[in-house]
């Protein structure tokens, strides 16, 4: 894990890789991601006295780029004026160049499992299931996880690094995300954060 240095926008970021350390090729499939994102605009009380009401204030955009972005409609103040809420947390993962979709809808991986401890739909039917469901992501506590499926040949890895966030706008996330997809990009930011 790193902060993310150097940059108008925050992140964590995170590099994992998959190594195949046995003698034999696998056929790997994995979920990678956090349970809960929390949007932005949503305040601790809120979240905890209010939860139900909360959820209806939910709102992810910018899923059809692989980099959802996720923020309440307005504030949930209770107040006579209705507050436009600027800026959301966002999640997106880079695979060998490219943004992987993103699972926003935690119902399609634990199912009836709402303490999210077990994965309900991903282990009875591993990610063919998770695909065939239909999600609904509209007011509703999302979450963030990229699947993989690769077929790994002994000593053979693969790497993945994923960045969660906060940015001002969909525009400069949208823009920050092509070049988080640049070759080097991850590597140089690592080396920048432990140097």
């Amino acid at each position: 894990y790193i902060i993310l240095p150097n940059e108008n926008i925050g992140a964590v970021v995170r590099k994992v890789t998959l190594e195949n350390i046995g003698a034999v090729s696998h056929q790997v499939e994995a979920l990678d991601g956090m349970a809960q994102i929390i949007p932005f605009g949503v305040k601790l009380n809120l979240y905890k006295d209010m939860s139900n009401l909360f959820r209806s204030y939910s709102d992810i955009k910018n899923l059809e780029n692989n980099a959802p972005f996720f923020a309440t409609r307005s504030t949930g103040d209770d107040t006579a004026e209705v507050v436009e809420v600027e800026g959301g947390f966002f999640y997106l993962v880079v695979k060998d160049g490219r943004l992987l979709p993103v699972i926003c809808d935690k119902q399609v991986i634990f199912g009836y499992d709402n303490s999210m401890v077990h994965p309900v739909i991903f282990e009875e039917g591993g990610l063919q299931e998770v695909a065939s469901k239909e999600s609904c992501v509209a007011n509703k506590i999302p979450c963030g996880f990229v699947a993989l499926d690769e077929k790994l040949a002994p000593g053979e890895k693969v790497t993945f690094t994923a960045f969660a966030g906060f940015a001002s706008s969909v525009d400069l996330l949208n823009r920050k995300a092509a070049e988080f997809c640049a070759e080097g990009y991850a590597e140089k930011k690592i080396a920048q954060a432990r140097g």
